[in-house]
C-alpha cells in the first residue's frame, strides 16, 4: 500500500527499503482538530472493541460517498530527498496529531507523515437507491434513516493460505475455525493509507448478520436522542 502511495514500484526490493530505511511507529487513536473537525479517532482501543467509521472526502463524480472502517494510524519517519522521497502531494505540517495514549505531539515535516490505514465499505447490493448525501439507502422499513453498506473486497495476491495461517492466532475468534473464517474475509477486504485531513465527518455504523456473505453494515444517519 505504501508503494502505491509513493508513486514507486510494487516489488519486493521496494517494499524492503521500506520496511528497513523508514521508522514505523503505529498506535491506536488520533485527535483531528480543525475548524470544520474536532473528534478523537480510534482505530484500536485496549479498553473496548470500539472501532470507529468515517465519511471521506468524496469527489462530486462518484454517485456515492467514500466511507471507510478505521484499522489503526502510522506514523512514518526518515525520508530523504536522496533515499526515499516524500512526494510533495504528502508534504503535510501536523499541527497535532497525538496519540491518546500518550502525552507527545508529533510535529510533522517533509521527513515524516501520519496515515490511517482503512478498510474500505462500499453499497450492500440490497441497497440500490442514494440519497442526496449520496448515501446508499437501506431497502424499506429502514430505509427512512439507515443506509446498508458491506466490505470492498479485492483480490491480494501476497497474502496466501501459508501466511495466514502463520498468523491465524492474531485474528478473532473462539476456536480455530473460526479465526480461520474470518482470517478469509479479511484476506479479501480492500485496505488502503488515507490522510487524516481527508475525514470530513464520524459515521455512526454497526455491523449486523456478521455470519452472511457479503457481510451488512447498518449506518444510522440520524440518532434519535
Amino acid at each position: 500500500m505504501l508503494c502505491k502511495t509513493l508513486g514507486i514500484p510494487e516489488t519486493r526490493e521496494s517494499r524492503a527499503r521500506l520496511v528497513t530505511k523508514l521508522q514505523w511507529r503505529c498506535y491506536g487513536s488520533l485527535i483531528e482538530k480543525r475548524d470544520t473537525l474536532k473528534r478523537k479517532f480510534v482505530g484500536v482501543c485496549p479498553r473496548s472493541s470500539r472501532r470507529d467509521f468515517v465519511r471521506l472526502n468524496t469527489p462530486n463524480y462518484d454517485t456515492t460517498c467514500w466511507t471507510v472502517q478505521l484499522i489503526m494510524f502510522i506514523h512514518i519517519s526518515g525520508f530523504t530527498n536522496d533515499g526515499i522521497t516524500l512526494p510533495k502531494n504528502l508534504r503535510r505540517n501536523y499541527e497535532r496529531a497525538v496519540n491518546s495514549d500518550s502525552s507527545d505531539s508529533d510535529g510533522g515535516d517533509t521527513n515524516e507523515v501520519v496515515f490511517a490505514l482503512v478498510r474500505w465499505l462500499t453499497p450492500h447490493p440490497d441497497a440500490l437507491l442514494r440519497d442526496s448525501e449520496r448515501r446508499p439507502l437501506s431497502p424499506p422499513p429502514l430505509d427512512m434513516n439507515h443506509a446498508l453498506w458491506t466490505y470492498a473486497t479485492e483480490t491480494r495476491q501476497l497474502i496466501n493460505r501459508r501466511i495466514l495461517n502463520r498468523n491465524i492466532l492474531y485474528f478473532p475468534g473462539k476456536d480455530a475455525q473460526e479465526r480461520s473464517n474470518n482470517a478469509e474475509l479479511e484476506r479479501r477486504g480492500r485496505f488502503d493509507l488515507v490522510e487524516p485531513n481527508s475525514f470530513e465527518t464520524f459515521v455512526n455504523c454497526t455491523r449486523i448478520n456478521t455470519t452472511i456473505v457479503p457481510e451488512q453494515i447498518l449506518e444510522t444517519i440520524t440518532i434519535p436522542f
